[in-house]
């Protein structure tokens, strides 16, 4: 009973991680209008977009490797689909924080 109820949690929170990573990507990829020109630091969709991906990094990170644990797939091609989404936030992650790290050093 438990460990149906579990599995069916597990799914519905990596299913809305995943659709969250795959707009928040979409808007990274295509978004480009700024959103209010009248503030004192106005940014793109694409960076806000960008910024949030890499928030929901560990947590992605985190239902993705619950989810592994919990069902065990056996191929790895499906290990490797399922990793996916946290790989790519993971990367947005690292990306800012090579940039905001190493970022000083090239300017």
């Amino acid at each position: 009973m438990w460990k149906k109820l579990l599995g069916t949690i597990l799914i519905a929170v990596y299913v809305v991680g995943c659709g969250c990573v795959l707009w928040f990507g979409y808007l990274s990829l295509f978004g480009s209008t700024v959103r209010d020109m009248e503030t004192m630091l106005n940014s793109h969709q694409r960076e806000s977009a960008f910024i949030t991906l890499s928030i929901g990094a560990i947590p992605m990170v985190t239902s993705c490797s619950m989810m592994h644990h919990f069902f065990k797939p056996k191929r790895k091609s499906v290990v490797a689909a399922l990793y996916l989404p946290g790989i790519t936030s993971g990367g947005c992650l690292l990306f800012i924080y090579l940039l905001l790290v190493l970022g000083p050093l090239f300017a």
